[in-house]
């Protein structure tokens, strides 16, 4: 210390303020980088730049005066005038005491500057480390509400609207939608799904999409058993806005936390909300380098409040479920997206949708391209979107499915409660059959959020697909008790899967257009049966109206399928293959958008009637449109199309090759393409295994294949030798073709004689 008192003694008044300027410069970078590696409260900053900014002129003043206390020790006596009175002055010099320093020169020393900037700092840090005690310990205005134990971790919260008071309202709707957005973020709470609020609303007799005001929000929290809600004001002040959020109890209503912030204008209402969602999340109790660390709302949404609010209604249209209020949800989306193009949550919101059924004319190549869209910004959405936005780009785009699983397996890793990561990669654990993953998942996700549908359905199918029938009906008993649509389908698809056909086709009947697929559950039920007239009436039906509405790509689709339906169940993959070729001729596929264009399903369609040479032109047409602009390189169709052109080449390895690479389904639907090709190939043995496999597959939603491929399991078992278990199949396979349209009875006496001759053989 002396050491460095007499080094600054030695400067001058200049070196001094650079030393200082260097000094606070390094402080100030040792601050920043404690606050980011121990996370420390924000004040932490500003309160150290304030002590050097204070400390800044008790330094100069220290240096001008002891550097002016250092000048006058450094004068010589008076000047002698002669030897002798120079040696008696002199002797008087050193007799004479040393000048006395001023009381100011006894304050501003530099010992007492250094000692007062260390226990300047030095108070900081007790503030410091006694406000973060007080937050860990959830002591006063400082304690997060998790500490105090008013939540747990991951509770999950209510997000009400917030209410305006004075000026335009949908500023509101659209800082709630910003501000729930913000809060999603958070991996230390969890915002109540809106499935959970809208059966709330419904179990209150609510309107689906009435405005959760104060009131409203805590009568759906009362019923949910959530322990706090967030509501809240935007009003305007003059030209700006005063925007306050308030955290209640929902036992009361108490106010727990209450924040408030403002916004000179439009365009500072993302940053006022961004301060104010990230002061909640700090006071709920998330850490505070979580919430440092968090990027600005604005960065990870819009900076235009315009495009916000057209997104905020383009996803209320959207989630009305009534189609034309969802075309103008789309229309609202990408008019958001034109103001932004970077608008990643936007192209994202839109891609989800459109890749759902009924999303509208090109919906699936509209689909592709936003869904790239939000991909290529993916820097711009927060870290949960991010996985979204990627998952969907891999389901609609690449098409790798180990891809997208990876990239939700990352997801729950950081969000470990989000109930739609859990729900949705479990659809795709189901499809690889990593069944125990998949129910392991669901359950978790049933435990979290036992409202949702999604949760209900996708935990039925895990259960049933093992065969454990009487724990799926169990889920379907739960959904019986809530207002889901789904429960006369699943009802009939477990019929199927008892083989109660009869009670069935009772359910359907009873249900007509209740939802959930159950008219296809009915199709289906009616071609597993062998009444294909009334199917392929029905085709003709939808042919002809598709014609009259001229709606090109259902007419090509239509067609496509009914000689799919001569394939599979009249084994005349031939007949009506000129339905293709005049809907080709009629409507193009340059008319319609590159991804909607049926290329796959065309090729096999080809291949299969003997036309190998055009299902390869589909093919190539494929890659050229699809493959290389999109990017969609491990598409399953075009690898069963593949092995279609394979078989009909007599190319036989490559078409096992093709068709096991096209394996990325349950057994349910890939059994039958693979064993046909092993069947076809000759390798019978294979081809066995692979039909046991599937008709002892429980047969959920009547997949129409699988009574012929009953039937070609009896003979190939039959041609081996096998006679106890072919005639098991024979018998199995009369029964449900025992009232099949006449032009199948022939293959129903065939079958019926030989599992005579066969038990009559065998005793």
């Amino acid at each position: 210390m002396k050491n460095f008192i007499h080094e600054i003694h030695r400067r001058s008044l200049w070196q001094v303020l650079g030393i200082y300027l260097a000094g606070s410069w390094i402080a100030l970078q040792v601050v920043e980088q404690l606050t980011e590696a121990a996370g420390l409260p924000d004040w932490v900053r500003p309160f150290s730049l304030v002590l050097l900014v204070l400390g800044f002129p008790i330094v100069m003043a220290t240096a001008f005066v002891q550097e002016g206390l250092g000048a006058r020790h450094a004068e010589s006596p008076t000047e002698p005038t002669s030897p002798d009175s120079s040696l008696a002055d002199a002797s008087e010099v050193a007799l004479a005491p040393p000048p006395q320093p001023s009381r100011r020169h006894g304050l501003f020393t530099w010992k007492n500057a250094l000692i007062g900037g260390g226990a300047a700092f030095g108070l900081l840090g007790v503030l410091t480390a006694g406000y973060l005690f007080m937050r860990t310990a959830g002591i006063g205005p400082a304690g997060t509400l998790i500490a105090a134990g008013v939540l747990d971790e991951r509770d999950p919260i209510l997000v009400g609207d917030l209410q305006s008071v004075s000026g335009d309202p949908t500023i509101a709707r659209t800082a709630t939608e910003a501000l729930r957005a913000d809060l999603a973020e958070s991996p230390t709470i969890t915002l109540l799904s809106p499935d959970r609020i809208k059966n709330a609303l419904a179990l209150m007799l609510a309107e689906p999409g009435a405005p959760l005001d104060r009131e409203v929000s805590l009568q759906i929290a009362a019923r949910e058993g959530v322990k706090a809600i967030i509501t809240g004001e935007v009003n305007a002040a003059g030209s700006g806005y005063v925007i306050t959020a308030q955290v209640l109890s929902a036992d009361g209503g108490g106010v727990l936390v209450s924040r408030r912030e403002s916004a000179r204008n439009d365009d500072e209402v993302i940053e006022a909300i961004d301060a104010l969602s990230k002061g909640i999340r700090e006071r709920l109790g998330e850490s505070i380098k979580s919430v440092q660390s968090s990027p600005a709302l604005s960065q990870v949404t819009t900076a235009s409040l315009e495009a916000l609010r057209l997104y905020q209604e383009g996803n209320d249209a959207i989630n009305s479920g009534i189609p034309d209020d969802r075309r103008r949800g789309h229309a609202l989306l990408e008019e958001a997206v034109t103001i932004d193009p970077e608008f990643a949550s936007a192209w994202r919101k839109l891609a989800t949708d459109l890749a759902n059924p009924g999303g509208g004319p090109n919906s699936r190549s509209r689909a592709t391209e936003a869904a790239m869209r939000a991909y290529e910004n993916l820097d711009r959405l927060t870290p949960n979107e991010q996985v979204r936005a990627e998952t969907q780009y891999h389901r609609n785009v690449t098409g790798d499915i180990p891809q997208l699983i990876e990239a939700y397996e990352r997801g729950l890793e950081r969000f470990p409660d989000d109930v739609a990561f859990l729900n949705n990669v479990s659809v795709y654990y189901t499809q690889q059959e990593r069944f125990e993953r998949s129910e392991e998942n669901l359950r978790r996700a049933w435990a979290l959020d036992s409202t949702t549908q999604f949760h209900h359905t996708n935990l039925f199918w895990a259960l049933a697909l093992q065969g454990k029938l009487d724990a799926a009906d169990s889920v379907l008993t739960d959904a019986a008790s809530r207002p889901f649509i789904f429960v006369p389908a699943f009802g009939a698809a477990l019929a199927t899967a008892r083989g109660n056909w009869d009670d069935a086709e009772r359910i359907v009947e009873e249900n007509p257009g209740s939802g959930a697929g159950i008219n296809g559950i009915g199709r289906n039920i009616a071609l597993t049966r062998g009444r294909i007239g009334e199917i392929t009436a029905g085709e003709e039906e939808d042919l002809a109206e598709a014609e009259r509405d001229r709606e090109g790509l259902r007419f090509l689709n239509n067609a496509l399928g009914l000689v799919s339906i001569n394939a599979e169940i009249r084994d005349e993959p031939r007949r009506d293959v000129d339905r293709v070729d005049e809907a080709l001729e009629r409507y193009p596929l340059e008319s319609f958008e590159a991804p909607d264009r049926p290329y796959a399903w065309l090729a096999s369609t080809y291949a299969r009637a003997g036309q190998a040479d055009r299902a390869r032109g589909f093919l190539a047409e494929w890659d050229r449109e699809i493959r290389l602009p999109y990017g969609r390189v491990w598409d399953q169709d075009v690898h069963r199309a593949r092995a279609e052109i394979a078989l009909a080449a007599g190319e036989m390895e490559e078409a096992i090759a093709e068709a096991r690479l096209a394996e990325i389904s349950p057994c349910r639907t890939r059994c039958p393409e693979l064993a046909r090709v092993y069947d076809v190939a000759g390798q019978a043995d294979s081809a066995i295994a692979l039909y046991t496999r599937y008709v002892e597959t429980p047969p959920l939603r009547a997949p129409p294949v699988r009574t012929p491929m009953i039937e070609r399991l009896a003979q190939l078992l039959d041609e081996r030798g096998d006679l106890q278990e072919a005639a098991k199949y024979y018998a199995m396979f009369v029964e449900l073709w025992a009232e099949a349209d006449e032009e199948l009875q022939p293959r129903v006496r065939a079958a019926q004689a030989r599992l005579e001759a066969i038990l009559n053989e065998i005793g």
